[in-house]
């Protein structure tokens, strides 16, 4: 079996019950304006569009290898364990 990491999105009904909140998510290494200011200052899911449009994204770049890490609090513990929807396959 390959060792490796399987990052598990946010399901849409996580990012429905945010709505009118503000969530975070993970620094990307290379991004635009917009996506920095977002990883430092969070963004608030506006409506139910907006809620399906965060959690196709999140899909889509996971599939690409790219893991938002979506969550409610800013940090996150920096203990060395995986967040919570990222899990090592041994």
């Amino acid at each position: 079996m390959e060792h490796g990491i399987m990052y598990i999105p946010k399901p849409r009904e996580w990012f429905v019950e945010r709505i009118g909140k503000r969530i975070f998510r993970d620094s990307r290494r290379v991004c635009c304006g917009h996506c920095a200011r977002v990883g430092k200052e969070g963004l608030i899911v506006h409506d139910e569009q907006h809620a399906d449009y965060l959690a196709c994204v999140d899909m889509d770049f996971g599939a690409e290898g790219i893991f938002s890490n979506y969550r409610d609090e800013a940090t996150q513990p920096n203990d060395g364990t995986p967040a919570q929807n990222i899990t090592i396959k041994e």
